[in-house]
């Protein structure tokens, strides 16, 4: 049994299949527990499997009864290289001094990291940690990915859920397009709320208009398939510096989400002017003007965490 329970790992799949493999890394997956044990070693190992083409951020935190401790980040050594079709793992040493104590691991903004087991003293006893005020997922392109924030801890999504004490689930990946048939992935996952955040790609690679709005009628149509009383909130895009090919201003793919939603007559939907929750101002945008930098991602959350009660 021995032999058998040392094969076996967590992997975590975010099920939207992507072209890069996106749905492979774990963007701010938490483990979390609550224990009394007087030693505490968490077996990762970053494996093989994330998209090449996307920008590599492999730190990770943990949280000792909610607050981060001076040394509470982990990442692989500097150097190590990975083989095609391996990996290599990794032991996180936990502060632990036998009495009880909450923790929470969350998993770097951009890698794929399989959790192989947590190995604890023989009379160590578990407990339910704290529960959130509620679950929320985030659905868009790479605004939500995240990608130019400098850790895990400092992209949109993750200030978001610290905001509102809320366990939020990051479903953005880098250039996706509103895609109806999404909405049946993202229907499996509970959750109390639906935020979702895109659409500059649509227009950067010139979707039109009416393509536009009819996908988003049919993406709330097959949600409340499977979701009839989830909340959903649409956050129209923020602003871009990209070119489009659809000639069209990025205002008119804003003003979209209004007008099909409006004809929804749907009670439990919200639409939010994303170009109103961060400034039009190069300090909080990444050098191409599209991604968010620390600063930019802050003011998301911040803007966004007022608006959504």
């Amino acid at each position: 049994m021995e032999g058998k329970f040392r094969t076996q790992y967590v992997r975590f799949d975010r099920m939207i299949p992507h072209y890069n493999n996106a749905q492979l890394d774990n963007p701010g997956v938490r483990i979390r527990f609550k224990t009394n044990a007087k030693s505490l070693r968490l077996r990762l190992r970053y494996n093989t499997l994330r998209g090449r083409k996307a920008p590599l951020n492999s730190i990770g935190l943990y949280y000792v009864d909610g607050q981060l401790p001076e040394d509470g980040t982990f990442a692989p050594p500097d150097g190590k290289k990975r083989k095609e079709g391996s990996g290599f793992d990794y032991l996180l040493r936990l502060p632990a001094d036998g009495t009880l104590h909450e923790y929470e691991i969350v998993l770097p903004l951009a890698d794929s990291v399989d959790v192989r087991g947590l190995s604890v003293n023989d009379k160590a006893v578990f407990q339910e940690p704290s529960a959130y005020d509620a679950r929320c997922v985030i659905y868009g392109d790479s605004v939500v990915r995240s990608f130019d924030a400098t850790s895990i801890d400092n992209s949109f999504p993750f200030i978001f859920g610290r905001l509102k004490n809320w366990d939020v689930v990051n479903m953005g990946m880098e250039n996706i397009l509103l895609t109806p048939w999404h909405a049946d992935f993202l229907a499996k996952i509970p959750m109390d709320l639906l935020i979702v955040l895109i659409g500059s790609y649509d227009w950067q690679t010139g979707t039109t208009l009416l393509v536009f709005k009819n996908n988003i009628a049919r993406f709330i149509e097959e949600f409340r398939k499977r979701k009839p009383d989830t909340r959903i909130v649409f956050v129209t895009p923020l602003y871009s510096a990209a070119r489009s090919r659809s000639g069209i201003s990025l205002s008119a793919y804003r003003k979209a989400f209004h007008s099909v939603v409006a004809e929804q007559k749907d009670s439990k939907i919200q639409v939010i002017d994303g170009a109103g929750l961060v400034a039009n101002d190069a300090s909080f945008f990444a050098p191409d003007r599209i991604g968010l930098n620390d600063v930019g991602a802050c003011q998301l959350a911040e803007n966004l965490a007022k608006k959504i009660r």
